[in-house]
């Protein structure tokens, strides 16, 4: 089968999971530490490339990618099945993050909230955080 077809019908099945999946409930937002803004979009920028060339997260996993100090990740709570990763998802996880958790050392120039995102509909969390904290607790 060529290769853009195969491209092709994988990106179909994508897109019918994720319009099979639960809508988003409420999220649970928790706040660690604030983080530099620019490595986090770069961060973020990375993992959501990963994401796109290596398709939904395998079944109690976990990704991420650092850049210098900060880390962006996605976490796969699902049991045994895989689950959808975007730089969507991830960017909307980054700005709800931002609005909970920044204050004090965070509303400083190029400096945002850290913490987690947690959706339980989806059993998928985002977040950022230092690239020496420890990330997807439980997996």
């Amino acid at each position: 089968m060529p290769r853009r077809l195969i491209l092709l019908s994988l990106a179909l099945l994508l897109s019918l999971a994720l319009l099979l999946r639960p809508a988003a409930a409420t999220p649970r937002i928790g706040c660690t530490r604030p983080v530099n803004a620019s490595e986090a979009a770069e961060a973020a920028r990375q993992l959501g490339a990963f994401c796109a060339d290596n398709g939904p997260i395998s079944a109690t996993a976990k990704v991420s990618w650092r850049v210098g100090g900060t880390r962006a990740y996605a976490c796969n709570y699902a049991g045994k099945s895989a689950n959808p990763c975007s730089f969507g998802e991830l960017i909307a996880a980054q700005k709800a993050i931002d609005a909970r958790c920044r204050g004090g050392e965070a509303a400083a120039e190029g400096i945002i909230g850290g913490g987690w995102w947690y959706e339980p509909a989806w059993k998928k969390t985002y977040g950022f955080d230092g690239a020496a904290a420890s990330w997807c607790g439980n997996l």
